[in-house]
């Protein structure tokens, strides 16, 4: 079924302006204005804030599954393959990057760790696992996993979502991880 236009002008503004900004920033009388339509048409559709940040995770989780999709395809190995096509979807990006920095809120967690979860099963996890001659399925390797993931959606730089940028923190927060002891990574056993 066919969204309403002015429904889908709202949703993607909005699913912009949080990948940018952040939720902090989502203000119906600011959209209002930019997109150049009332705010009734905002009530209309969301009826208020809730239903419509609910219609933004949706959009975001629909976005995540066509770039899991997209990358099952076409990536064969972690370096340089991820990266180059993280950079070419920066929006969904940077929209997960602020659900992991506002994980402190119970629907973003929920969301930012469904999406993970489900671009680890897909395809991420078995490219991390390869590059680096670890078991698929082992519960260690998923908890390496995510302890790099973290390290580097703390560190990324929003500004500069280049290819050779985004890869350089990966392998840098890599080699970090990787040459703590087996004693300080004893947490992983």
């Amino acid at each position: 079924m066919n969204q309403p236009p002015t429904r889908n002008l709202w949703i993607e503004k909005g699913y912009e302006q949080f990948a940018l900004f952040g939720p902090e920033y989502l203000s119906i009388n600011r959209l209002s204005k930019e997109l150049v339509l009332s705010r009734a048409t905002f009530y209309h559709h969301f009826g208020d804030i809730e239903g419509y940040i609910e219609a933004i995770l949706q959009t975001h989780k629909a976005a995540a599954k066509q770039f899991d999709s997209w990358c099952k395809k076409e990536c064969n190995q972690f370096f340089p393959d991820i990266y180059v096509h993280l950079s070419q979807a920066k929006i969904p990006f940077l929209f997960t990057r602020q659900m992991f920095l506002h994980r402190h809120i119970p629907l973003y967690e929920a969301t930012f760790l469904e999406v993970f979860k489900a671009s680890s099963d897909t395809f991420a996890l078995d490219l991390f696992a390869q590059q680096f001659d670890l078991p698929r399925n082992a519960e260690n390797t998923f908890k390496l996993w995510i302890t790099v993931c973290e390290a580097w959606y703390s560190r990324i730089d929003p500004e500069d979502l280049s290819t050779e940028s985004m890869m350089a923190l990966g392998k840098e927060v890599l080699a970090s991880v990787l040459s703590l002891s087996p004693e300080k990574l004893h947490y992983l056993n």
